[in-house]
């Protein structure tokens, strides 16, 4: 009964959620540009992925006096930089981070910045031609200090692109119901808006430097202090991100242990109830596996637990237009509790590497 009642909490859970993200408002788009925006795009080493993020930049629908492009080399080793001058009809300001690690590449842009209106990008990431628009209506229609926007990984249908894919739509629609719920603890630096100003008057990532990761979440919960009303979700495909997934399952889980290094620095407890709940329903599967063998009712929990997920995927996506196989849900559904077992062996048998540099 333990089991089955995890296994409830979790189905309420993504209940509640899909429910939430279903009730986060569309808005009405304006074409009406009134608003400044300087884009910070740090970088190392992306000479493989610059191109899509440049060419999309050339097409971003919005008067070209209105925002500028900052990128912020962080001592890379390849020729991005050579690249991304080959981009001479961009008018970018190429600057070198001073410090090390892309929060510090981060604060380097900002404090250059000639706009109150700050949007983060990744430099493997492709931009939508009406991104800077959508940003500029929701400014428009709201009083946003903060606003958060959504993110999804380059389709490539291969399974590995699509297992990331899976668990990631449910971390964008956490993001998007924890903000309809007014407790926002989830934001993606690939899409992130913030004024410069509120940004300086919370100390922007002072606190949290020495974490790996978090440039995004930590400087959410900062806002969420200082400025609980005004944040805002960016409800609309016009605004949405494309970004690479891990090319290999071990970047893949390197990438997991850098994420989860920072869970422990949360200062809300909302994430870390949620992350339980999650880890432990993923884990119930494996137990209700091996009890299966002498009691058919643990098999129920399993399908239960299928079609629980099965659904809410499905129904993330059509929000976000994506095609995602059945067949790789069912896999995904399958293997994602032995990976989570290979994610903690992983985290403690390796030494955390990341763009060459350890952590």
């Amino acid at each position: 009964m333990i089991i089955a009642s995890i296994i409830t909490l979790y189905a309420l859970l993504l209940l509640l959620t899909a429910l939430a993200m279903h009730s986060v408002p569309y808005f009405n788009f304006s074409d009406d540009a009134k608003t400044g925006f300087s884009i910070i795009i740090p970088f190392k080493d992306e000479e493989n992925n610059l191109l899509p993020l440049l060419k999309s930049l050339q097409n971003l629908n919005y008067p070209a006096e209105l925002f500028e492009i900052i990128m912020v080399d962080d001592h890379s080793e390849d020729n991005s930089c050579q690249i991304i001058n080959q981009f001479n009809n961009l008018s970018i300001t190429l600057l070198n981070n001073n410090g090390v690690g892309k929060k510090s590449a981060l604060e380097k842009g900002i404090s250059q910045a000639k706009n109150n209106w700050i949007i983060t990008t990744d430099a493997d990431c492709e931009l939508p031609t009406d991104w800077l628009s959508a940003y500029n209506a929701k400014i428009v229609q709201s009083n946003a200090k903060m606003i958060l926007a959504p993110v999804v990984f380059v389709d490539d249908n291969s399974f590995l692109q699509q297992f990331q894919q899976i668990e990631f739509l449910s971390l964008q629609a956490l993001t998007m119901a924890s903000c309809q719920w007014k407790k926002p603890f989830l934001s993606n630096g690939a899409n992130l808006g913030f004024q410069k100003n509120a940004f300086l008057q919370v100390n922007g990532y002072e606190g949290n430097k020495q974490i790996a990761s978090g440039d995004d979440v930590f400087l959410l919960e900062k806002f969420q202090l200082a400025f609980p009303h005004q944040i805002e979700y960016l409800k609309t495909r016009k605004a949405l991100v494309k970004t690479q997934a891990q090319k290999d399952w071990k970047s893949l889980l390197q990438q997991k242990v850098r994420w989860g290094g920072k869970t422990k620095n949360y200062k809300s407890t909302l994430p870390k109830i949620i992350g339980a709940l999650i880890l432990i329903a993923n884990f119930s599967v494996l137990i209700c596996f091996a009890l299966g063998t002498t009691n058919r009712f643990y098999f129920w929990i399993i399908l239960a637990k299928l079609f629980i997920d099965t659904s809410y995927i499905i129904y993330i996506s059509r929000f976000f237009k994506l095609r995602i196989n059945f067949y790789n849900i069912i896999v995904s559904f399958l293997y994602y509790p032995v990976f989570l077992i290979k994610l903690i062996v992983f985290s403690f048998s390796n030494k955390l590497e990341w763009k060459g540099r350890e952590f």
